[in-house]
């Protein structure tokens, strides 16, 4: 399923602790350890064939 693919891709970036991804509302909201950039999560995602971009 493309969560949990999302999910395992959140989950190797170092400092990730936990992701949770919602495709119906196309979030994802990641708890972390340390300072971690939005754009580390997002250049992750987007190295794949899914599309993230940071929420304002």
């Amino acid at each position: 399923m493309c969560t949990a693919a999302v999910r395992g891709i959140l989950g190797k970036v170092p400092g990730v602790e936990s992701a949770e991804v919602d495709f119906d509302s196309k979030t994802a909201t990641v708890k972390y350890k340390g300072a971690l950039p939005a754009e580390t999560l997002t250049s992750a995602i987007n190295k794949t064939r899914f599309k993230a971009k940071v929420k304002q």
